[in-house]
């Protein structure tokens, strides 16, 4: 997890869920798609299948991307990495991001 504040107010935050097991992240984004379809509208960017088909998830990627009102953004990644000779890790990456607050100037 990661999250960055600025001035006191929160800017960006991000988890990232990793595993060499296909099956279980296959099965992590089923789950996260159910969840999402019942707390969120139509996504801006791409849709849910998205998530369907995280089997077949390379290391391009796949995304889907949600936009508020107030110009904040949430990104769900699909990736994989590999190193010569490792496993490779199917990655989950979760991001939010909201504007940056308006700066004080001097009074």
């Amino acid at each position: 997890m990661l999250f960055v504040f600025d001035d006191d107010k929160f800017v960006s935050g991000e988890y990232l869920f990793s595993t060499a097991n296909q099956d279980q992240f296959t099965k992590f984004c089923k789950e996260l798609k159910t969840r999402l379809e019942k707390s969120l509208p139509e996504p801006f960017g791409n849709d849910l299948s998205v998530l369907d088909d995280a089997k077949n998830v390379d290391a391009q990627g796949k995304s889907v991307m949600w936009k508020g009102e107030d110009g904040s953004y949430l990104r769900i990644n699909l990736f994989t990495t590999a190193q010569e000779g490792d496993k490779t890790q199917y990655t989950v990456q979760i991001k939010s991001e909201a504007p940056a607050p308006e700066r004080k100037g001097l009074q």
